[in-house]
């Protein structure tokens, strides 16, 4: 059990980096704020105040400019547990596939040029592919199991070096940073993943929630320094071991957000409205903060927070036991403040607001690097935000049948 739960933990992982973001103005129906900034010890605080006008609102632009994947055909363009993409400085797209454990390369117009890696021990190959990152000079760095340990290719494909740290235990980041620098999370147990069995084993409170450091080790150094602190999801359990112990995250429960962008990391607690903007010392920079209507949670959205815990269970022999948990958890009055967190290479940072159950649009802000709320963006909802580029967006998008696709869309008006 353990170890899926380690599995489930890693794969709910709050991380995103991203490229360079430029939209189209348009009107549109949401207010521009007004940033008012002040000064608190050397940090600018940035509060956006709500005024009458409209700000810019950009939209995925259909049909997609190219999307990667098929119901039948090629092997290289069937994807299970894409894992992350990114576009390189001449429009090729590299997709990191999780189940084949390959990185594969296509071309501006969706042809496959190149896969590499491949399931093994021995140099760029891998025994679990988990994510990929993209240096300056369109050096990609492919994480793999243990968490630490990574192979980098060249732009072309071409193998450089395998680099192990560590080994490290999953936690909730695990990421290389523009400098080559390793960005992880760690915890009193060792991993987020330790916490979460010791308190499962043989803590007595029915909630849990683990807290830890955000730490990063320069590229080529042992010194690993601590830049932040960090909140995982809550967990509920009920039952004891052996005696039918049943656990899961907390619907719409608060957690820590980490992005980054080629020169600053963005933190924040989806409990408030609120991003600190910290420099890779972890000095805090700029403290961004936005005003917004709370959002109640509605029936459909507890419906719909039960049938996909049940439809995505890993062993439905176990769905009585999931019932009775779905049962006794307690559900949030209003949804968090935010969903989720990404940002670009010059700075701007988007931030996912929470949408109810029957929405079929997922509203992202925009802010600037200074700090000023500048546009809003309007997302079909079922679309992964994978990476943001100068007028475009990779996503990963599943069908009725669970099929993964990467597309890529122009952002626009």
């Amino acid at each position: 059990m353990f170890r899926a739960l380690i599995q489930r933990i890693f794969q709910g992982c709050v991380f995103c980096g991203a490229a360079v973001v430029v939209g189209a103005c348009a009107s549109g129906d949401h207010p521009v704020v007004e940033a008012i900034t002040r000064d608190s010890a050397g940090i600018a605080i940035v509060e956006n105040v709500a005024v009458s006008r409209d700000i810019p609102q950009w939209r995925f632009v259909e049909p997609p400019i190219v999307e990667l994947g098929v119901l039948e055909g090629e092997p290289a363009h069937q994807f299970h547990q894409v894992v992350g993409a990114t576009r390189l400085s001449d429009g090729r797209i590299a997709v990191a596939d999780g189940g084949s454990k390959e990185v594969r390369f296509f071309d501006t117009n969706g042809r496959h040029l190149v896969s590499v890696g491949g399931p093994g021990e021995g140099p760029g190959e891998f025994r679990f592919l988990y994510s990929i990152d993209r240096l300056p000079g369109d050096t990609l760095i492919v994480g793999g199991w243990p968490i630490g340990w990574s192979a980098w290719y060249d732009g072309s494909g071409a193998h450089i070096e395998d680099v192990r740290l560590g080994p490290y235990f999953p936690g909730l980041i695990g990421r290389y940073l523009s400098d080559g620098s390793f960005l992880r999370d760690v915890y009193e147990n060792g991993s987020h993943g330790n916490e979460i069995e010791t308190w499962a084993a043989r803590g007595e409170e029915s909630a849990f929630r683990a807290s830890g450091r955000i730490t990063r080790q320069p590229r080529g150094g042992d010194v690993v320094d601590t830049i932040h602190g960090i909140m995982g999801p809550q967990w509920f359990k009920i039952g004891a071991p052996r005696q039918g112990l049943t656990l899961n995250r907390t619907p719409f429960g608060r957690t820590t957000h980490v992005a980054w962008s080629h020169d600053r990391i963005y933190v924040g607690e989806t409990g408030k409205r609120e991003i600190e903007v910290l420099r890779f010392d972890g000095t805090v920079e700029r403290l961004i903060r936005w005003e917004g209507s709370d959002v109640a949670v509605t029936g459909a959205d507890r419906a719909a927070f039960r049938d996909e815990l049940l439809i995505t269970l890993r062993r439905p022999e176990r769905r009585a036991d999931y019932e009775r948990w779905l049962a006794e958890v307690p559900f949030p009055d209003i949804m968090p403040a935010f969903r989720a967190l990404a940002a670009d290479s010059s700075g701007r940072i988007w931030v996912q607001e929470w949408n109810r159950a029957t929405d079929n649009e997922d509203r992202w802000l925009v802010f600037a690097p200074d700090g000023q709320l500048t546009a809003t963006v309007a997302v079909p909802v079922g679309q992964t935000i994978l990476e943001i580029g100068e007028d475009v967006v990779l996503t990963l998008w599943k069908d009725e049948l669970d099929l993964e696709y990467v597309r890529l869309y122009h952002v626009g008006t």
